[in-house]
């Protein structure tokens, strides 16, 4: 099996990190809470951990252990290594916590949906967004992730070059907004393309403490931003109102979105605003997350011969020369330990935030309310003492008899913000790794420099070059 030696490299700090720490002062000492839990910190501090965070984090575990306090700027701040108190902060003690400040810079292109979405008004949506998620509607998504592999298959020569990363973004891109919104916004899903890159591009520049106040500048990148979200917020109320005034039975979100009543509650439907904001959150999530993944994927196999091969030869057993359906989903087993294990190395979100609302108790020490809390699926996944040589790819862990605590494991989170869409992400990867993988297998560029960029989700820093080889050309 191959490792991936390649951790997070240091972020480069970026505009604004100068300016803060000549103009912002923070606490230059942390009382700790008890003797155990303590940490320092100064301006240079804070800028360092702002700039790396799982490489600060991995300082805290390998300081303090499973549970450790800082100070970020002014505040208090833990992070939880140890599953239990993952567990505790997803899940036991939920309704104590809300998402982390970081959640704030979402909201200018996600509104409230249900990624950004607090309290009873999140606990609505989500009831109003469940049942367009059941299985037994998802599976008659599958023809669209097929057929759109397959167009992306097809566009493709032998010893083609290819830009991995993009090809996979483009591609599950279309696949979600038709899949959420109708096959009528394939023509315009550029439209949602330089929105959504707008809104990283923007995101990835400006994360410290003065983004508000850069935000607000006339710049370029700026004008670029809000000129994207115009047009993106254009088309989907455009699409809202044609499906009011001319309602069909469809069997897309926004159509399903558009026809539920909150049963549990004053029975009424979601309000445009409200539709918008879960359209753009479910082409978000819905495609980003699942790009990455798959280009995380291709990569591990291109660093594993052994298990690339048998991949394909579950692919040549259970798909042959016919196009894969949903009724496969269950019979690909090792494509889905091969899937399970490259979240698990590279998880498509590596940190999750969360604010203390009231008073709480982890791992015997008392959170102050307002406090931030942290857990980091990129770290609790390569803990060795839940896997055997954690770094290393390696599909057949899953198959060993071995108990782990439920949270050793979450790249989907958990607790009433577990991942909505997770069964959609399973069926739409493993349905595209084995409608590419059926005709080609994919080497990675020697020029190419591997290293993850965890920004809102874990993308290749560098990008993903790879050189496409026809199976049947080998």
């Amino acid at each position: 099996m191959g490792n991936l030696c390649q951790g997070p490299s240091n972020d480069n700090c970026l505009l604004g990190l100068r300016v803060l720490a000549q103009v912002m002062a923070f606490s230059h000492e942390v009382l700790p809470l008890t003797p155990e839990l303590f940490g320092n910190g100064n301006r240079i501090k804070l800028l360092w951990k702002l700039c790396n965070r799982i490489k600060f984090l991995q300082n805290q575990v390998r300081e303090y252990g499973d549970f450790s306090s800082f100070m970020m700027g002014r505040q208090r701040t833990f992070f939880a290594y140890h599953p239990d108190q993952i567990q505790e902060i997803l899940v036991t003690q939920q309704k104590s916590v809300k998402k982390g400040l970081g959640i704030n810079w979402l909201k200018p292109v996600l509104g409230e949906g249900l990624v950004t979405s607090e309290g009873e008004f999140h606990r609505r949506q989500r009831r109003l967004a469940l049942p367009a998620f059941q299985k037994q509607y998802l599976e008659t998504y599958d023809k669209i992730i097929v057929d759109e592999s397959l167009i992306v298959s097809r566009e493709w020569r032998h010893g083609d070059t290819v830009e991995m990363d993009e090809a996979m973004m483009s591609m599950t891109l279309i696949i979600a907004a038709t899949a959420f919104m109708g096959s009528e916004i394939r023509e315009n899903t550029y439209l949602i393309n330089d929105a959504l890159t707008a809104f990283f591009d923007l995101f990835r520049t400006f994360r410290t403490p003065l983004t508000r106040a850069i935000n607000s500048l006339p710049t370029k990148r700026r004008r670029a931003h809000t000129s994207a979200l115009r047009q993106l917020d254009e088309l989907i109320y455009g699409m809202i109102k044609r499906r009011r005034d001319e309602p069909r039975a469809k069997s897309d979100l926004l159509s399903m979105l558009l026809l539920a009543q909150d049963a549990e509650g004053d029975g009424t439907g979601m309000t445009d605003k409200q539709l918008r904001d879960e359209v753009v959150t479910a082409l978000l999530a819905g495609h980003e997350t699942t790009a990455n993944a798959l280009t995380w994927t291709w990569y591990q196999l291109s660093q594993n011969p052994d298990v690339e091969a048998r991949f394909h030869e579950e692919l040549d057993r259970v798909i042959g020369d016919r196009p894969a359906c949903s009724a496969d989903l269950e019979k690909l087993t090792y494509t889905r330990l091969i899937l399970k294990e490259s979240m698990r190395v590279m998880p498509v979100v590596s940190i999750l935030g969360r604010t203390s609302l009231v008073p709480m108790e982890l791992a015997g020490y008392q959170i102050p309310a307002g406090s931030g809390l942290y857990v980091s699926q990129f770290l609790t996944h390569r803990d060795p003492r839940w896997y055997d040589d954690p770094k290393t790819f390696n599909p057949d862990r899953w198959l060993k008899d071995k108990t782990r605590p439920k949270f050793s494991y979450f790249p989907f989170g958990g607790g009433l913000r577990h991942c909505i869409g997770e069964r959609f992400a399973w069926m739409e990867g493993l349905l595209a790794m084995a409608t590419l993988g059926r005709k080609w297998r994919f080497k990675l560029d020697p020029d190419q420099v591997v290293a993850p960029l965890m920004v809102v989700t874990t993308r290749p820093r560098y990008g993903m070059k790879m050189i496409a080889e026809e199976r049947s050309s080998l």
